[in-house]
């Protein structure tokens, strides 16, 4: 079977999986940046968390865990449950984690939804909670080490609102307000069990936000700050060192715990959502229209890097300055490699095709880094086209099309082996289709 495919390939000349690069156009095997990698999913993931460089797992928002073991170059799912949402994951070593957010009926968050895992995910236990049943969610979790971690939940009840920060290792809750009007929590930070931060806003009145510390528990958290903009995140490298970002581009810094905040400078308008260093200078910022930033200088500096998606980007990840994910929506998961070969980038990140093989629908994603006029092309083992998916110009970013596994004239094709042709001037490649019954 593969001599006979590989020899109609070659009469009717559609290229076999290889790269076509404009002799003008200078390329090294030294390719550096961002690239997309294929998750299988479609909404938007809203946190990602890695354990080292091949280990990680994210969340989608409509109640989907995936996982990797190879830095992402290919994806698992883990959990997928109807009626559940997901807005936070975290580990404290390979095996045992938590994942958060809230079961849901007629749309509205009901119930507060804890999950756990001890084998890295294999399986995913519910754990149950004594809070009643209406408007119930776990917004956050942080885990600064092996040993301790917390996670952040509120509760809406008629007019009062209960932001609680639990321990999530023993289960405890270690500081509940319960106060009318009250204040909604959005993000907590910690750096060991006793230093930590606790982001707020105001569920009625005003639309301030509020930032709160303790150096001495979660039980000890007091008002250090209020901003008049909206905060998304907040990140400390140590007990006094720390940023916070969001919206109209706003980057703030301090050095002395958050008593103080200095403005640096980001060069854009865009909502900044995420936020992470691994070390006091080298740091990175994702937000919307796919804006990516990094320093490494503490943030004196921040410099814009090229991205290959221009949607909405929540959170990024970084495991050291050679290995980083960003989640986002569409399904997006971005990843950084300061040195990737061109067969692979070519290969693995450019086209994507998923799933593959197919039954009824596949999705075809690909990543122009210019403007540029764009085919693609289904041909069968015979050579012939049977369908034009797609030939017009389009802008430089992140695409979409998914063919039906229909020919050009709207009749369903035979299960069989089939080849997208993609070509844009400058780069041609054709990827083997597996259409099953």
């Amino acid at each position: 079977m593969h001599i006979f495919i590989f020899i109609f390939l070659s009469l009717i000349n559609i290229p076999q999986p290889t790269e076509k690069i404009d002799n003008n156009k200078k390329v090294t095997d030294n390719t550096r940046g961002w690239f997309i990698q294929e998750t299988g999913i479609g909404q938007a993931i809203l946190d990602i968390f890695f354990i080292d460089s091949l280990n990680g797992w994210a969340v989608e928002k409509y109640g989907k865990i995936i996982h990797t073991s190879d830095g992402g170059y290919s994806w698992e799912r883990q959990y997928c449950r109807e009626q559940r949402r997901l807005y936070t994951i975290g580990f404290r070593n390979n095996s045992e984690g938590w994942a958060g957010g809230s079961k849901s009926e007629y749309g509205f968050d009901f119930y507060v939804l804890l999950l756990h895992t001890i084998d890295a995910g294999s399986t995913w236990i519910e754990l149950k909670s004594n809070n009643p049943p209406l408007y119930n969610w776990i917004k956050d979790i942080s885990i600064p080490n092996t040993t301790c971690g917390y996670y952040l939940q509120c509760f809406y009840y008629f007019c009062e609102v209960s932001s609680s920060i639990y321990n999530i290792v023993t289960g405890n809750c270690e500081i509940s307000w319960w106060i009318p009007e009250a204040m909604c929590g959005e993000k907590i930070h910690f750096i060991d069990s006793l230093c930590g931060w606790y982001l707020s806003t105001a569920f009625r009145g005003d639309s301030q936000c509020y930032l709160f510390s303790t150096q001495t528990g979660p039980e000890n958290l007091n008002l250090i700050d209020s901003f008049s903009i909206s905060i998304k995140n907040i990140f400390f490298v140590d007990s006094l060192k720390g940023w916070i970002v969001g919206e109209s581009g706003t980057i703030l810094h301090t050095e002395d715990a958050g008593t103080t905040w200095v403005t640096q400078l980001s060069g854009i308008n865009n909502t900044l959502n995420g936020i992470d260093f691994v070390d006091s200078l080298n740091g990175w910022i994702v937000g919307e229209g796919g804006v990516i930033l990094r320093t490494r200088d503490g943030g004196e500096h921040w410099t814009t890097e090229s991205s290959p998606v221009n949607s909405t980007l929540h959170q990024v990840c970084f495991t050291d300055t050679s290995h980083g994910w960003v989640a986002g929506s569409g399904g997006v998961v971005l990843c950084y490699s300061p040195h990737v070969g061109l067969q692979e980038l070519l290969n693995n990140m450019i086209l994507q095709i998923y799933p593959n093989p197919f039954n009824i629908l596949t999705s075809i994603k690909y990543t122009l880094k210019k403007d540029s006029k764009v085919t693609l092309r289904i041909y069968n083992v015979l050579g012939q086209e049977i369908k034009v998916l797609l030939d017009t110009f389009k802008h430089s970013g992140f695409h979409q099309v998914v063919w039906d596994g229909r020919d050009d004239s709207d009749i369903a094709v035979p299960a069989g082996v089939y080849f997208l042709k993609f070509d844009t001037g400058e780069y041609t490649t054709t990827k083997k289709l597996l259409k099953v019954r």
